[in-house]
């Protein structure tokens, strides 16, 4: 749900802070007030490309920020995750355009690419009208909307279908695995086994890469590292030639100080510290013979260990990073040449194992295909039903269906579907996205809405000026319907029709200001005596005492159905 819309510098709006709510949300005002300005910075902050015209004169920025609670939307939290940009359920999308040209998108405070955003916001909000967000002219989407309105029908045979799939494809990518002539399976084979010798051949052993880097250190240094272990030695236990070592200094220093030890306990102390001192030069003796005993080297073990690292090198060039995954690789080879020798047996055996689970996926397709055209009839009743509510008695609706080639079969079977509509008497059913614009084209999409509204999963619905061209009895009829929509989903909806503003569960105005040098667009809730006066307002063009009683005549009407119509809704169980 879109709980609020931060605009700054767009087009005649300064600044404006919009609180929306569930239910259903009404925006009005005098034509040329603005109001489309609020659907175009939607359109910004849900990653519509954008014109830098759009930015309020003289500024050198727009920003606008679009805050959703995504709390029961594990698609969109799926997306953010995928992304490493979740950050509980609120979701913060902000868009700034500069006057030099910069376009900066960030979610939850994140920079991400125009397609990224898009690819979040399209889970969020769908705008009804002249704009890019319309999922239901998205003709990849038919199906899904068809099978939502079929429901517990499909459920049970689509997943069928989706397990189904899954085994066709498994076995075909493990046909795919063995696919190639004979000749081609043959020269796999010799370059296999000739990778398997190379790395057989080297008798890799897991840590001795380590082990040989670390005694080629060794022994690029042996020369030094014997002559310092050896200089040590002497001076602790051998001495120079002119005198005594420092382990008998040492010594003779202890025996020294034992002379005067009963005298005082600070002269036993440093007796003490001196013997200590010996002994530890007397075990650092120890070690240094012991490590002087062991550094004894071939000068052509060198050259032999330089040659076995490189060679180590090499093959992980090759197949690995480590000897681990060398290693690895050569038993992938072996795997793949054993699958290669014995071809022949084991395409046998897949052939028959794609042929079995292809006529499986087939005959459940064929079943899917049969139920989606039964609920296809419902639905289409319902849909001319809803457009004949709408002030569309003439009008055609069809949803069309094109058998998928087999290899075009998909884990939902092999239907393509298509709605069509004919709004007018004489003309051809045609896509939706080819039929007329303005409100004919809004109050389609309000039937199909109404229809599968309770399938959707998309929180958020716009309806921009869905009463474009309808009035009085019809009127009521849009804002009934909106209701109903809105008992679902959160409804944001631009009128000018005073029944469908009446029926709204919060209300904006949106007011065009000039002082005479500047001219400015502000938002503010009405509510009360002040949203009377404005239903008053767009019923008579004027606020009057009978326009005043008319409103408010009308708000208590669609307070009395909205009450009527909650309550058979809980009686549904919806």
């Amino acid at each position: 749900m879109l709980s609020k819309l931060c605009i700054q510098n767009i087009a005649l709006i300064e600044r404006a802070e919009i609180d929306f709510d569930s239910g259903l949300n009404i925006l009005t005002g005098e034509t040329g007030a603005g109001k489309s300005i609020i659907i175009d910075a939607m359109n910004l902050a849900l990653g519509v490309r954008a014109d830098r015209d759009i930015i309020k004169t003289g500024c050198s920025e727009a920003v606008v920020e679009a805050v959703f609670q995504i709390a029961g939307l594990p698609e969109v939290r799926a997306a953010l995750e995928e992304l490493e940009i979740y950050d509980g359920d609120e979701l913060v999308l902000t868009r700034r355009l500069t006057a030099a040209g910069r376009n900066v998108c960030r979610v939850n405070g994140y920079i991400v690419p125009l397609g990224q955003l898009r690819g979040i916001t399209a889970r969020l909000i769908d705008i009804l009208g002249q704009h890019e967000h319309q999922s239901l002219l998205d003709e990849t989407l038919h199906r899904g909307m068809l099978d939502g309105f079929a429901g517990a029908a499909l459920v049970s045979p689509a997943g069928e279908m989706r397990e189904a799939y899954r085994a066709f494809s498994q076995a075909k990518k493990e046909m795919d695995s063995l696919y190639g002539s004979a000749d081609e399976r043959l020269r796999r084979a010799d370059i296999l086994r000739y990778q398997i010798e190379e790395i057989d051949t080297a008798r890799l052993k897991v840590g001795e890469e380590e082990e040989t880097n670390s005694r080629i250190e060794f022994l690029r240094h042996a020369e030094e590292i014997a002559q310092a272990v050896s200089a040590a030695l002497g001076e602790l236990y051998q001495g120079r030639k002119d005198g005594a070592s420092a382990l008998d200094l040492t010594g003779e220093a202890s025996q020294a100080l034992g002379r005067i030890a009963g005298l005082s306990p600070e002269y036993a102390a440093l007796q003490e510290k001196t013997d200590q001192v010996y002994y530890q030069m007397e075990d650092l003796t120890g070690e240094l013979r012991a490590l002087a005993e062991t550094l004894e080297y071939d000068e052509g073990e060198l050259d032999e260990l330089v040659s076995r690292s490189e060679l180590i090198r090499r093959l992980e060039r090759k197949y690995g990073k480590s000897v681990e995954e060398v290693l690895a690789a050569r038993a992938k080879m072996a795997g793949e040449l054993y699958d290669i020798e014995n071809a022949d047996a084991r395409l046998e055996e897949l052939t028959a194992k794609l042929d079995k689970t292809r006529k499986t996926a087939l005959a459940c397709a064929q079943r899917l295909t049969a139920l989606r055209k039964k609920s296809a009839e419902r639905f289409e009743k319902r849909i001319l039903e809803q457009l004949k509510e709408l002030g569309m008695p003439h009008a055609r609706f069809a949803v069309a269906f094109a058998l998928l080639p087999e290899d075009a079969m998909t884990a939902h079977g092999r239907d393509d579907v298509r709605f069509l509509i004919s709004p007018n008497p004489g003309e051809d059913l045609k896509p939706l996205a080819r039929t007329a614009s303005g409100g004919e084209m809004s109050r389609i999409m309000l039937a199909l809405k109404n229809i599968t509204a309770g399938a959707d999963a998309i929180p958020t619905l716009i309806f921009d000026e869905i009463d474009t061209g309808i009035s009085g009895k019809m009127a009521r009829v849009v804002a009934q319907k909106l209701c109903e929509i809105a008992a679902r989903h959160q409804v944001i909806c631009v009128t000018h029709t005073a029944v469908i503003a009446a029926m709204g569960d919060h209300h904006f105005y949106i007011e065009k200001n000039t002082d005479g040098v500047r001219t400015t667009t502000s938002v503010t809730p009405v509510e009360g005596d002040a949203r009377a006066a404005e239903i008053g307002r767009l019923v008579g063009g004027e606020v009057t005492q009978t326009g005043l009683e008319h409103a408010r005549e009308m708000l208590a009407w669609c307070r009395a159905y909205k009450s009527t119509a909650t309550q058979e809704s809980a009686e549904r169980g919806e």
